[in-house]
């Protein structure tokens, strides 16, 4: 009887955790470990569940319960180096992908967190080879599809990404990291009030998920008069990938040095420098008044340190 509630606890937190519901699943695995204290799965799982709520030291608590229990389980050698790239200690989470690789080569997760882990590092090719490894491996895991779906749009394919986020939420509707990712897309595409349907469905499941808070964000930067123009260029740089948009970054740099030089002492060049200036200010105060919305969005959320 009580092998048979464990297990179910597990599918339940697991459900929960796949979803972002992540206090859900940390409710389920308290419960978990109420039972069976040494269960390194369910401390492998909290500790995905607490790197989910931003509690890194709990997380990592948990993380090295796990392997402290069983050192040869796949899954905490996952928890830890999502653990670890969270603290951007890149090497070591590689270490700990490594060795889960070795222990289960066939593992969608693996391959997924291997992805996730190269597209942080901007490595969007390989991302994209490991993210469809672990899709050949689970055609329909959602996560999967929505992984592979933001490493598309950072290189500039919002039709692959939209196709793949379609593809997640119609696996599971309310996915979480899906419904933020179309919640993007369709902002990008002028649809605001589609996109705050999402951002909102999100919010109802995790009102704590800084992802979709981000994304609300986001929302009321598109239809502001003073974040509006910074949330278009920004986009429009983003949709170009890293490699464009630095291309069309010099290529503007040059053509206002140019026009300066050939205007020479004309009144009009001095024009121009104090509109570059003022187009330099803008995308650096920009930011900085987002993150400034977007810490406002999160008042009242208290995010703990410890478990």
């Amino acid at each position: 009887m009580r092998d048979r509630r464990i297990e179910n606890l597990h599918q339940r937190a697991s459900t929960h955790l796949a979803a972002g519901r992540a206090d859900h699943a940390i409710d389920l695995l308290k419960e978990l470990l109420g039972l069976d204290a040494e269960d390194a799965e369910a401390h492998a799982s909290l500790a995905f569940a607490l790197f989910q709520k931003k509690r890194l030291h709990a997380a990592e608590h948990e993380a090295g319960l796990a392997l402290a229990h069983d050192p040869d389980l796949a899954y905490a050698h996952l928890a830890m180096a999502l653990i670890r790239t969270g603290q951007r200690r890149f090497r070591a989470a590689h270490e700990h992908l490594e060795m889960a690789l070795a222990l289960d080569p066939t593992s969608p997760s693996v391959h997924l967190q291997l992805g996730e882990l190269l597209r942080i590092e901007n490595r969007l090719d390989e991302a994209v080879a490991r993210l469809e490894q672990a899709q050949r491996l689970d055609p329909g895991d959602p996560g999967v599809l929505v992984e592979l779906g933001r490493v598309k749009l950072e290189q500039g394919d919002r039709a692959g990404a939209r196709a793949l986020v379609e593809d997640a939420l119609r696996e599971q509707p309310d996915h979480i990291d899906g419904l933020v990712l179309m919640g993007h897309l369709l902002l990008r595409e002028g649809q605001v009030a589609e996109a705050r349907e999402h951002a909102v469905w999100a919010l109802r499941q995790d009102p704590a998920n800084e992802d979709a808070l981000t994304l609300m964000t986001a929302i009321k930067a598109r239809t502001s008069l003073l974040l509006g123009l910074w949330w278009r260029y920004n986009t429009l740089l983003g949709g170009l990938g890293q490699g464009r948009s630095i291309v069309v970054l010099l290529a503007a740099f040059i053509l206002y040095r140019v026009g300066t030089i050939l205007l020479g002492d004309h009144p009009s060049a001095t024009l121009i420098s104090i509109l570059w200036l003022a187009i330099c200010a803008y995308t650096w105060i920009g930011p900085q008044l987002f993150r400034r919305a977007l810490e406002k969005e999160l008042t009242g959320v208290t995010l703990g340190d410890d478990f």
